[in-house]
């Protein structure tokens, strides 16, 4: 049984639906990507999930169990933590109070998690009293991974985690999902760039228009012409 899935899931603003009858499914210990375009629907799929919008049509199964049209404290409560695009930061608390949020949010309370979170980001031991919005972007991404992390989440989600930093900084994000999934955390990854989001996953959907139009494993969907032309910038070799 799949730890999280979609089925046929319908999403609209107003008249524009976004979302278009997409079913998907993650495995435990899985990386899945979630690619396409700007407007492509994923990030709105995301929040579909996570109960921030409310499907007209469709399911949200987690364990098997429906979460469909939950709200988000709920959703977050059984075990989904989404890291949204932005980041989500609580910006005039420290970090430590926001890392205290992220288990109140999931109703845990693990001193463990949060020495866990801080040593796998050792730069937000050191800033641990600082407020969140004068951290660095890239620090501040940090700090919302670990935010959601410290809830130990079954599944987590991450909308755009390298949107906006350096390449420098992008390869350490890259490389905390990295290691994330070595440890067997559950990911749902949706991220504009596909090279590095197709490099860490194990399987992955590519939606247009609200469609998913492709799915498959990574790596053969990596060495496609059609991704190669679509969304990697060429042909492949």
């Amino acid at each position: 049984m799949s730890v999280l899935a979609a089925r046929d899931l319908s999403v609209s603003y107003g008249k524009i639906r976004a979302v278009k009858s997409v079913s998907f499914a993650v495995e435990r210990g899985e990386v899945v990507a979630l690619l396409g375009s700007n407007g492509a629907g994923k990030s709105t799929l995301l929040r579909a999930v996570a109960g921030s919008v409310a499907p007209e049509a469709g399911q949200v199964l987690l364990g098997g169990r429906d979460i469909t049209g939950w709200p988000a404290h709920r959703v977050a409560r059984a075990g989904i933590t989404l890291v949204p695009e932005g980041r989500g930061l609580l910006a005039r608390m420290t970090v430590w109070e926001n890392l205290l949020m992220g288990q109140y949010a999931r109703g845990a309370d693990d001193a463990h998690a949060l020495e866990a979170a801080m040593d796998r980001f050792p730069v937000l031991r050191q800033r641990r009293r600082q407020i969140a919005s004068t951290l660095s972007g890239g620090e501040q991404q940090m700090l919302a991974i670990a935010r959601a992390l410290v809830g130990r989440p079954e599944v987590l989600m991450l909308d755009e985690p390298s949107l906006g930093l350096a390449p420098r900084l992008v390869s350490a994000i890259f490389d905390v999902v990295a290691g994330l999934k070595r440890e067997g955390v559950t990911i749902v990854l949706v991220e504009q760039n596909a090279r590095k989001a197709l490099a860490v996953a194990d399987r992955a959907y590519i939606l247009e228009t609200g469609r998913v139009v492709l799915e498959g494993p990574a790596a053969e969907l990596a060495a496609g012409e059609a991704v190669q032309r679509a969304y990697l910038g060429g042909a492949p070799a």
